[in-house]
């Protein structure tokens, strides 16, 4: 992926991840990878009219920074919800680490 993206207009983000032992994936219930954070979408996830179910992701060198952001991009749209303000929450694994968000 990163000698792909290198003569991309990606390549300003590769170096956030470029040494890492690991990198971030988003995947799905059926192991699809949505994300690629901070570097790429796939086009399984992007929004189209037709869209009814939204999963909001926020990539940040900082956690608290990103739930502040997270918060409030989700309830930015949950106003617009079938049931208004009704968020299903996700469970986050990060190394050992697991938690539920958003936590609001």
């Amino acid at each position: 992926m990163m000698e792909l993206l290198e003569n991309h207009k990606l390549k300003e983000y590769l170096h956030l991840i470029r040494d890492s032992p690991v990198y971030p994936l988003i995947l799905d219930s059926q192991d699809r990878i949505l994300s690629v954070p901070p570097i790429i979408n796939s086009d399984h996830s992007k929004i189209s009219i037709e869209t009814k179910n939204v999963f909001i992701e926020v990539t940040a060198l900082s956690r608290p920074k990103a739930m502040i952001c997270l918060n409030t991009i989700v309830w930015s749209f949950a106003e617009y919800c079938e049931n208004a303000f009704e968020v299903e929450p996700v469970e986050i694994i990060y190394g050992e680490e697991r938690y539920v968000t958003p936590q609001i």
